[in-house]
């Protein structure tokens, strides 16, 4: 009896024994946020500037797509697993839809980079809402594959991450460009960065901005040859000098003023079948850079007596202030005089 008490003690233990073995929980490895900096006390002046601006700001720069390690164990045998930076697949920038980069190693133009590129371009964007906060910066960003055309920046909105080159669109590098030429890189990444938080190519379909582009629209009854919209590639010509009438009754070969008054700032000329207006990109684009470019007291002296461009330009105040961008407003003066 007394056998079989020990047995049966000696059976329940291994039993539970094997449950807990069995029961015992295996980490998970859930993934944490790789793309937060972490405190390093011996951190060298570019990843303690990194740390730095993310303490004071949320913005987050990462300068290697290879963004951390740790330690996991798979089956009791360790091995280090490495976090890395993959690109989307949906890429936005100057109309391209793929991109590649090289990346920098040289730490202290990096440096240089990041200080200057968080001065000038995190103020504009910082107290919006902008959806970026990440930025890789590369030696050269190009568009679809290497030694093809250098990008100033590329959105990888796929990780909400903007990739940044270090060498501007002649393919100068960061550290050759004088002052002047370092802030036109910036304007660059500033301007297209604001084009982007509203759609980019897409900025047509904005919700904001359908106000902005009705005044043109709605502004006269445009003739069904017009293809049903102002913004569409234009009058169809039946010679180089046609008599064709605008509906305001003006000539289709009058240019004073022309774009004026339909609430462009630019027309795209004629050509031998078409007289060829804007699309609704570069008239978007137009009025941003007016907006960078001038104070209010300027753009009010330039065009104050052109009652569609001033309903456009207030518009889009409106539009741009609605998603806090005030400090764009002349900012490309602001910075041309610093």
């Amino acid at each position: 009896m007394i056998k079989n008490i020990l047995f049966g003690l000696l059976l329940a233990c291994s039993l539970f024994m094997a449950c807990s073995d069995d029961d015992a929980p295996s980490p998970s490895y859930a993934e944490r946020d790789w793309w937060t900096p972490v405190y390093d006390p011996n951190a060298d002046e570019l990843d303690q500037l990194i740390y730095d601006i993310y303490e004071e700001s949320g913005i987050r720069f990462f300068y290697n797509d290879t963004l951390g390690s740790e330690i996991r164990y798979d089956g009791g045998e360790p091995y280090t697993y490495y976090a890395t930076y993959r690109m989307g697949y949906s890429f936005t920038s100057a109309g391209t839809t793929s991109a590649t980069y090289y990346l920098s190693y040289d730490r202290e133009v990096l440096k240089d980079f990041i200080d200057y590129y968080f001065l000038i371009v995190d103020p504009v964007l910082n107290s919006t809402d902008f959806s970026y906060k990440r930025f890789f910066i590369v030696d050269t960003v190009f568009k679809a594959k290497a030694n093809a055309e250098v990008l100033s920046y590329w959105n990888d909105v796929a990780n909400s991450t903007v990739v940044v080159s270090m060498t501007d669109v002649t393919k100068q590098h960061f550290n050759t460009l004088t002052e002047e030429m370092r802030k036109q890189l910036m304007f660059a990444v500033l301007f297209n960065q604001v084009y982007d938080l509203f759609g980019g190519a897409q900025a047509k379909n904005h919700e904001d901005l359908q106000a902005f582009f009705d005044v043109s629209r709605n502004c006269v009854e445009w003739p069904v040859e017009f293809k049903g919209t102002p913004y569409y590639k234009g009058f169809k010509l039946t010679s180089t000098n046609p008599e064709h009438l605008f509906p305001d009754g003006s000539k289709i070969t009058d240019y004073d003023n022309l774009p004026f008054r339909y609430g462009w700032l630019t027309v795209r000329g004629v050509s031998a079948t078409y007289y060829n207006i804007i699309d609704e990109n570069t008239d978007f684009k137009d009025y941003l850079m007016l907006i960078f470019e001038n104070t209010d007291d300027e753009i009010r002296a330039m065009y104050g007596h052109q009652e569609l461009v001033m309903e456009k330009y207030e518009i889009l105040v409106d539009v741009l202030k609605k998603h806090g961008l005030e400090k764009f407003f002349a900012y490309g003066k602001k910075l041309a005089e610093d």
